[in-house]
């Protein structure tokens, strides 16, 4: 395989979707399997569109962000005052809780027959104000 064009390599059109790469690989792969040439052309081929693929997801998801912001910042004041009342608390705060409500609900799960029904969510309410 001696082509230069990803999309020829691997023999799809520049519009096919992630599955239709990724079955596209894997046929031939297949197809070329013992080649380490082939296999090399085919592979590097894939990681190219998968790396294109990625770059324009995450350029979409920060021009989302930009545009959010943006909009917040041409909205009345009254809008930013509520947005500014509800924030967001640091991230490790909110890993503790998933955590901690993980494994009370495991905790649950695994003792329900053990402490009654009512024990359970005494618990978690407690825990969730501290």
């Amino acid at each position: 395989m001696n082509v230069w064009d990803p999309y020829k390599r691997l023999g799809i059109s520049p519009y096919a979707s992630e599955e239709e790469i990724w079955s596209s690989r894997n046929f031939l792969l297949q197809q070329y399997a013992g080649n380490e040439t082939s296999e090399e052309s085919i592979e590097a081929a894939f990681e190219k569109l998968l790396m294109t693929s990625y770059r324009e997801r995450k350029k979409t998801k920060i021009n989302l962000k930009t545009r959010l912001k943006k909009k917040v910042e041409e909205s009345p004041p009254w809008v930013k005052n509520l947005l500014n009342f509800v924030e967001l608390p640091p991230m490790e705060v909110i890993f503790r809780r998933l955590f901690l409500f993980a494994f009370m609900g495991g905790w649950s799960i695994m003792n329900s027959a053990e402490g009654g029904p009512a024990f359970q969510p005494r618990w978690a309410m407690l825990r969730c104000c501290c």
